[in-house]
This record gives C-alpha cells, sequence and structure tokens, in this order.
C-alpha cells in the first residue's frame, strides 16, 4: 500500500492561497489597479482647457454588503461633468430675448464610458496581474 506524504501541508497552503485571493485587502488593490486605468482613459477624454475637469475625475472603493466596489466618477468640484456625460434638459427656465422657448440642452459627450468599453481588457488584465502578485504566483 502506497502512502501520500505532504498532503496536509498541500492543503494548507493551497487554503492559505484561497483565504489570500479572498481577502478584502487583495480585492481592494486589484480594483484599485483597473480603476487607475479607467480614470487615465477617462482624464484623456475629457476637451476643456483649464484641466479643471480632468483632475476631478477619479475613484473611490466602497464597501457594499460584503464586496468591495470600485466607484469611478467626478468629485463635487467636477460636478458639472455629470451633465456632460449622460446630457441633460433644463426646462422650465425664463424665456429671454434670442432663446427660444426658454429651454437649455447639455448635448451628451461622454468620457467614462469611452474608457470603460475602450479598456475593458486592459483593466481585467492589471486586476489579474495583481491577483497573481499578492498570491506569489510568476
Amino acid at each position: 500500500m502506497q502512502t501520500l506524504d505532504g498532503f496536509n501541508e498541500l492543503a494548507e497552503e493551497l487554503a492559505a492561497v484561497a483565504k489570500k485571493a479572498t481577502s478584502k485587502e487583495t480585492q481592494k488593490k486589484a480594483l484599485t489597479a483597473g480603476a487607475e486605468i479607467i480614470v487615465k482613459s477617462a482624464q484623456g477624454n475629457v476637451n476643456n482647457q483649464t484641466g479643471h475637469l480632468r483632475k476631478n475625475i477619479g475613484s473611490e472603493y466602497v464597501e457594499n454588503g460584503g464586496n468591495g466596489e470600485m466607484r469611478i466618477g467626478f468629485t463635487k468640484d467636477g460636478f458639472y461633468g455629470r451633465f456632460l456625460e449622460f446630457g441633460f434638459n433644463a426646462v422650465g427656465r425664463k424665456k429671454r430675448r434670442g432663446r427660444g422657448k426658454g429651454e437649455g440642452r447639455f448635448v451628451k459627450k461622454p468620457m467614462i464610458q469611452p474608457a470603460w468599453e475602450s479598456d475593458q481588457e486592459s483593466v481585467l488584465n492589471a486586476m489579474l496581474t495583481e491577483y497573481e502578485k499578492e498570491m506569489g504566483i510568476d
């Protein structure tokens, strides 16, 4: 009859790797690595002369029901970026001379959505690389 030596040690090592892979710290590092790519790409999509809006695109790690998530968007100082990202119709304003019916419109000029769509593969690769680094896989 043959015996397997080292099986318990292997099981312990696999349990340690699994624990590290599912830890909140590892998850946060991987999500941050992916979010940095989207933020940089979105900042490159901004078309303004002052750079104010570009500086006010960022990310934030948030706990959500035991899991973490990254929120990418505009800070308070760059609040008007939401109007550009999603568009906006302003209705019911006072009529002013030469402005028609008193309605205004922000035309949609998205920055964050195109960054996500164009960089999904890079984001996933960055997250995977971070997980591998944390688990000691080369």
